[in-house]
């Protein structure tokens, strides 16, 4: 293995600093055909794979297109090189493909492993408990770990075993253009988008209610990208605390506003990519325990309830805003 990584936090674009490009490193390896390993995820991570992917072209890389469960169930060839997407998959709470992508790639290939840039969350000592075990017995040639921010930068620096090049760029879904996310769609601009989570990375003391005007969450409603890409491509602006619909926006040029999550994930990667591509950064305003309780009221009489909550009634309704049904 290569020896140990010496780069100093804070000291960008020197010899042994941590920010070095993305494409500075799939270069090097472009006489290599590559597997890329989708950790799969909703459709925002389908943006994270094509911008990786728009690159890749730029680079002209060949390279072939596998899920995790096609990658494990693959023979390893020592002449591949292995480029892992990036994303938010390193933490206790998603499905764990992230990690076991890199785990099997580092112990069963002798060839380049590059895993995209990535967001790690540390809160509960994932890294020393899930991520450092999973590299230790690693037999690559090279090692190359990204993260998108400065807080997993933090995470992991000077922790990671000897061997393994810690670096730090930006989330590939900004790699593309317009052009490349619509795969040369024209589109209008028809209402006001706010993007919001229903999941467990939903901030648990926020009203979503505050914002007025087409109120939904893309990777749910969504039924394929291209119908995700639509819905914010007509938009007239986004707030978001999705961290892919605001990469959307910003790609797509709308005027876009991230909100926080259930951890560091979307404020890190605003300091570091997109506040300086114009995005603006909201705090939520905690909910108001009235208007809560006069909603909760309301929908807790059995028929307005199942009309509110109707799969057919809200899409419907969107639809009467503009929203694109498929």
């Amino acid at each position: 293995m290569p020896t140990a990584d010496n780069g100093t936090l804070g000291v960008p674009n020197t010899p042994g600093g941590y920010e070095q490009s993305l494409s500075d490193c799939l270069s090097r390896y472009g006489d290599r055909e590559f597997m890329f390993v989708e950790p799969t995820g909703n459709w925002g991570d389908d943006l994270i794979y094509r911008g990786a992917e728009a690159l890749a072209k730029r680079l002209g890389l060949t390279w072939r297109t596998l899920t995790v469960d096609q990658f494990v169930a693959t023979a390893a060839d020592p002449d591949r090189a292995i480029y892992i997407h990036g994303g938010g998959g390193f933490n206790r709470w998603c499905s764990g493909k992230a990690l076991r992508a890199l785990a099997h790639a580092v112990t069963h290939y002798r060839g380049p492993v590059i895993n995209g840039p990535m967001t790690v969350d540390d809160t509960d000592g994932y890294v020393d408990e899930a991520i450092v075990p999973a590299l230790e017995r690693a037999s690559a040639c090279e090692i190359v770990v990204y993260v998108r921010e400065r807080t997993s930068l933090r995470s992991l620096a000077g922790r990671l075993p000897s061997g393994i090049h810690l670096r730090l760029d930006h989330d590939t879904a900004l790699h593309l253009t317009p052009q490349e996310a619509l795969a040369g769609q024209r589109m209008g601009s028809r209402y006001t988008l706010f993007a919001l989570r229903e999941d467990d990375e939903a901030p648990a003391n926020a009203d979503p209610r505050q914002f007025r005007g087409v109120r939904l969450d893309p990777a749910m409603y969504a039924r394929s990208f291209d119908h995700w890409i639509r819905i914010h491509a007509l938009a007239r602006s986004i707030v978001t605390n999705r961290t892919h619909s605001s990469m959307a926006g910003t790609v797509l040029g709308k005027p876009t506003t991230l909100l926080g999550g259930s951890y560091h994930k979307n404020r890190s990667i605003w300091e570091y990519s997109l506040r300086s591509r114009g995005v603006r950064w909201l705090d939520w305003e905690p909910k108001a325990k009235d208007s809560l309780r006069a909603r909760t009221a309301a929908v807790g009489l059995p028929f307005i309830g199942r009309i509110a909550r109707s799969w057919k009634v809200q899409r419907t309704m969107h639809r009467l805003q503009g929203v694109p049904w498929s």
